[in-house]
Parts: structure tokens; C-alpha cells; sequence
């Protein structure tokens, strides 16, 4: 049987990237890193490029999109992203450029990977669920959610992994140091989710096979993982023995969790 592997190499606001791997393929979730630095995360992990068959791009901010297109065009892998993602990051060679639609899922060698529509202030914003298709094994990754949809919980039902956003404590962010604005856009339901919504959103789609959750997208200004963790902790207290958690970093990569 073969297992989904994935590692968070980087999550927050300065930088986002993911690599999903089963067998011989893998594939990136947003590259919001310099192409330098996501080789030596990549390295730290016992990882390399050599593996990539795709750049995936969850949306059109800086964070997340970064040297996604320089990458592709290096490797000479398609980059996928929705349309509006793409007016964005402007032209890359007509055979890297992959167009993907909300609810139309890519089958790409071992992977079948289904973008999902997200509520946040990009141009047209997607998460996404990756499943390996021999196995079923299932990874669910949503972050940069305003607000939780239906759809979004629907999508994320079922998985074996879950990256779910737990971008902010709700009264360092009232309290903290940003402006008026800026706290309003992040609370707002195109901005991010609080550690207590990340939370609730994660007891929605608990189950017994879901064996490891990473929070992700820690505000480095308005979080700490301590308080990600006791919010998720306190909403899931009845979550089996056998699920594993992890915070994930924005200056380090994560372990590769196995599922």
C-alpha cells in the first residue's frame, strides 16, 4: 500500500509551501518561498525537486504564489491554478499552464487532486483535497479561510491528514498592534480564520481514521502556538487517542507525516 507523505516546509504570512508525495510522485501546494530556500527545506526533509510533477496554487497572494512560476518554468512541470490565479501571476509557456475549476478534480499519475472554492480576498481563491488514488488516503488542505462553508466542510470530510488554519488568537489580534483596517480584513469573512474557528472547522470533519492534523498559518504577531493548540485541544477533547498533532512553521519545515 502506498502511503500519502506530506511535509508543511513553510506556513504564515512571509512564506507558504507543501509537498505531497505517494511513491514516485510528488507534487507542491503553493511555493511562496525563493526557489533556494524550498531546495534546502526540501533537503532538511530528505527531499528534492527531482520528485515534482506539478506546482499546485491555492491563490494569488504573495505568500503563497512566490517563485511558483519561476519553479515551473525550471523544472518544466505545469502549474495549476484557477484562472483568476493565473491573471495574476501573468504568462508562463502555453504547455505549463494548467487552468483548474472549482469541483473539477486533476487525476495526475498516483494523485487525484480536487480544488475546492474558499471564501478570502484573492482574485479567486481554492483549497484542495488530495487523494491517492489506489489507497484512498486522503489529505485535506485549507487554509486563508474567511469563514467556513459547507463546501468546505464537505471537501475536508474524510481525510487521513488535515493542514487546517489556525491563523490568529481573536483578542491578541483586537489588542495587537495592527491597524484598524488591516484587524477588520482578517476578521472579516474574506479574511482568516481564529484558532477557535480553525478549531470548530476541524471537530466538523473528525473521525476515527483521521490520524494526524497540522494547525497552520500562525500569525507570528497575533498567535503563539500554545494558544493554537489549547483552542484546538479544548474544541476536540473527545478526539480519538490515535490522532496526532502538529504546529506547523513558518521558519522551518514540518516532519513528513505518513498517512
Amino acid at each position: 500500500m502506498t502511503p500519502v507523505q506530506l511535509s508543511v516546509l513553510a506556513s504564515g504570512s512571509k512564506g507558504n509551501a507543501i509537498y505531497v508525495e505517494a511513491g514516485s510522485v510528488a507534487v507542491l501546494v503553493d511555493c511562496g518561498l525563493t526557489v533556494p530556500e524550498l531546495k534546502r527545506r526540501l533537503r532538511v526533509v530528505g527531499r528534492d525537486t527531482s520528485r515534482l510533477s506539478a506546482v499546485f496554487v491555492t491563490h494569488d497572494h504573495t505568500d503563497h504564489t512566490g517563485s511558483s512560476a519561476t519553479l515551473a518554468k525550471r523544472l518544466g512541470i505545469p502549474l495549476y491554478a484557477t484562472a483568476g490565479t493565473h491573471s495574476v501571476l501573468g504568462s508562463l509557456p502555453g504547455e505549463l499552464e494548467r487552468v483548474v475549476r472549482a469541483g473539477e478534480p486533476v487525476r495526475l499519475e498516483a494523485f487525484e487532486i480536487l480544488p475546492f472554492t474558499t471564501s478570502h480576498d484573492g482574485v479567486e481563491p481554492v483549497a484542495f483535497r488530495v487523494t491517492e488514488r489506489a489507497t484512498g488516503r486522503v489529505a485535506g488542505i485549507a487554509t486563508d479561510l474567511g469563514y467556513v462553508s459547507r463546501q468546505v466542510v464537505e471537501n475536508l470530510a474524510g481525510a487521513h491528514l488535515l493542514l487546517v488554519e489556525h491563523n490568529h488568537d481573536e483578542r491578541m489580534l483586537i489588542d495587537g498592534p495592527y491597524p484598524e483596517m488591516l484587524k477588520r480584513r482578517i476578521l472579516g469573512v474574506r479574511g482568516h480564520l481564529s484558532n477557535e474557528a480553525g478549531a470548530l472547522l476541524a471537530s466538523q470533519v473528525l473521525h476515527p481514521a483521521l490520524k494526524q492534523v497540522v494547525l497552520g498559518h500562525l500569525s507570528e504577531t497575533n498567535n503563539t502556538p500554545d494558544h493554537a493548540r489549547r483552542a484546538f485541544e479544548k474544541e476536540n477533547d473527545s478526539a480519538p487517542a490515535t490522532l496526532s498533532l502538529h504546529v506547523a512553521r513558518q521558519d522551518a519545515p514540518s516532519p513528513v507525516f505518513e498517512v
